[in-house]
C-alpha cells in the first residue's frame, strides 16, 4: 500500500548535545557554498537529508548534496549519520527510537568526522597557519523518541520521523538568529 493517509496524534520528544569549536570567532558561513553529505542509504536517511537540505536552503544557505565521502572537501562540508533506528509500525499505534550524528567543517576538513562519530572525543587542534580566516567546527548528537496512537500509514509515519528528525537536526546546528527566521517565515 502506497497511501499516505494520517490521522493519528504524535508525541515526539528529543535530546541533543552540541560542541563547536573555532578560531578567529569563526562560525558558519552564510555566504558559502556547503556540500552536505548524508552517511546512510536507508529510506529515513534519504528522506532526512532531503528535510534538512529544505530547511538549510530556507535558511539562506546555498547547498550541493554530494554522494561520496572523502577526507578533504575544497568547501565547507555538513555530514549527517543516522547511526540507530528502532521503529515499531502498526497502522494504530507506531514508536521509534532515533540516534543521529552531525558534523560541519568549515574548511570542509573531515578528520576529525570518524572520531566524533564513534562517541570518542578526538582532541581538536588548530594550527594559526591552517586558515587565516578562521576555521569552525561542530558536532552534534540526536535521540528521539517518537509514539504515534490513531491511523497512519507506514509512508505518512516515516514522513513525520523524517521531518521531526531533520527539524531537530536544524535547530541544533543553526545559530538562533537562522532559527527565528526559519520560524518567522513558517517553515518549521
Amino acid at each position: 500500500m502506497f497511501l499516505d493517509f494520517k490521522a493519528a496524534t504524535s508525541q515526539t520528544n528529543s535530546n541533543t548535545q552540541s560542541n563547536s569549536y573555532s578560531t578567529n570567532n569563526t562560525g558558519i558561513n552564510f555566504s558559502k557554498e556547503v556540500f552536505v553529505y548524508i552517511d546512510g542509504n536507508g529510506n529515513i536517511s534519504k528522506g532526512t537529508g532531503s528535510e534538512i537540505i529544505k530547511g538549510f536552503n530556507n535558511a539562506g544557505m546555498q547547498i550541493s548534496q554530494i554522494d561520496e565521502f572523502k577526507n578533504n572537501y575544497q568547501k565547507p562540508v555538513f555530514i549527517v549519520t543516522i547511526k540507530n533506528f528502532d521503529i515499531l509500525y502498526t497502522p494504530f499505534y507506531s514508536t521509534a527510537n532515533i540516534e543521529a550524528f552531525y558534523f560541519y567543517s568549515s574548511e570542509g576538513d573531515t578528520k576529525y568526522y570518524k572520531g566524533f562519530k564513534r562517541d570518542k572525543n578526538p582532541t581538536v587542534r588548530f594550527y594559526s597557519n591552517e586558515s587565516k580566516s578562521g576555521e569552525y567546527i561542530k558536532q552534534g548528537a540526536l535521540s528521539m523518541k517518537d509514539s504515534t496512537k490513531g491511523i497512519i500509514s507506514l509512508k505518512a509515519y516515516t514522513n513525520h520521523l523524517e521531518k521531526n528528525l531533520a527539524t531537530n537536526v536544524i535547530k541544533s546546528f543553526l545559530p538562533v538568529e537562522q532559527q527565528w527566521r526559519l520560524k518567522w517565515m513558517g517553515l518549521y
